[in-house]
């Protein structure tokens, strides 16, 4: 063994600790070359340079469990390094994102007291396709992919929506129409001719708010505007419904929620 080194000489000159050096072995990052049956460890020197690669790795702030993974299934440091960039790049996107809502928060704070900036808006007649369920919030994605699949064509940037029948925050056993602003392009397949039904809304006026980001915060920000709504004494129009506009979400093939945009809507008297 006179040509192999210990594990305290090979932390030694890899400028680290004896325990890093045994805690890899563990987590099957770096094997020593050899191991006797009394537990000695023997590395060979040129092994030095798998930990300067390791440590390489740890540096671009890769975990002891993705560098154990990648090391199981071969991967390149081609491959490995691709993967961290992407990675890397989707943490920027999220922080510049991060940055961009917070300062529109505090400047919606400043100008309105609530971290939205609500208006009013004229929303044009339209007509929707539907179907009726009921159940949690949370299951509405799932709804609004079963009413996509009664159509045998639809356009990809379709916008789907949700109205609520019944007023207030109801999470877990809501009644909701699901549906699907209608266009020329889409047509119904046999089993939608059956389930799916149609409606229209008039010309009228509704206090908006456009919210980008996760459609799981969408509730705080309904909260946000009913609250903005009272304040300001703003009567809602009984007659229509409160819906949200799936603008662009993943119903139209967008996978990165920074990028979801939805509307919410209360119709309100003039």
């Amino acid at each position: 063994m006179n040509n192999y080194l210990t594990a305290g000489e090979f932390a030694k000159l890899a400028r680290t600790t004896k325990r890093t050096i045994l805690f890899y072995d563990e987590k099957d990052i770096l094997k020593p070359f050899q191991k006797t049956s009394n537990k000695y460890r023997f590395y060979k020197s040129e092994q030095i340079l798998d930990f300067q690669i390791i440590s390489l790795m740890r540096r671009l702030g890769l975990s002891l469990e993705d560098i154990s993974g990648y090391l199981k299934e071969n991967y390149s440091l081609h491959d490995i390094f691709q993967i961290k960039k992407k990675s890397i790049e989707e943490e920027i996107n999220f922080l510049n994102n991060s940055l961009i809502n917070i300062d529109e928060y505090n400047k919606n704070l400043e100008e309105t007291g609530f971290i939205i900036k609500p208006e009013i808006k004229t929303i044009n007649p339209y007509e929707i396709y539907y179907i009726v369920r009921k159940g949690s919030y949370a299951g509405i994605k799932d709804f609004c992919f079963e009413l996509k699949n009664y159509f045998s064509k639809i356009s990809s940037n379709a916008t789907f929506l949700t109205i609520f029948i019944e007023h207030g925050y109801n999470p877990k056993d809501s009644e909701m129409k699901i549906g699907v602003i209608k266009n020329e392009v889409m047509e119904l397949n046999d089993e939608g001719s059956k389930k799916v039904k149609s409606e229209k809304f008039p010309l009228h006026q509704a206090l908006t708010y456009t919210y980008k980001g996760s459609g799981s915060l969408l509730s705080i920000h309904w909260k946000y505007l009913e609250e903005y709504q009272a304040e300001k004494g703003i009567k809602d129009n009984v007659l229509i419904s409160p819906r949200e506009l799936y603008l662009t979400t993943s119903l139209n093939g967008e996978r990165d929620e920074n990028k979801h945009i939805f509307e919410i809507q209360i119709p309100v008297n003039n």
